[in-house]
């Protein structure tokens, strides 16, 4: 087992250089190891990024309107029904 005073060179998989003026820790090796543990080397991801929401579901959340004005009856009254206070 190491002594506290040793310089690391590995923790968890994770590659650490240290040095007087700063300590860096490279990642890579760690997230090909998980990587190849959850078998995500076959994964392939689209070129053109997906929206988080459907076009029809922000459509439909833009229209629905804003909600109630804050401190207003119906404000208070939502806030109570979704247990806020």
């Amino acid at each position: 087992m190491e002594s506290e005073d040793t310089i690391r060179t590995s923790f968890n998989g994770l590659e650490i250089k240290q040095t007087h003026d700063y300590i860096a820790i490279q990642v890579e090796k760690y997230i090909e190891k998980i990587v190849a543990n959850h078998e995500w080397e076959s994964e392939t991801s689209s070129k053109k990024p997906k929206a988080p929401l459907s076009e029809t579901l922000a459509k439909e959340i833009i229209e629905s309107g804003k909600g109630p004005l804050s401190k207003s009856p119906e404000a208070m009254a939502l806030q109570n029904e979704m247990g806020f206070s």
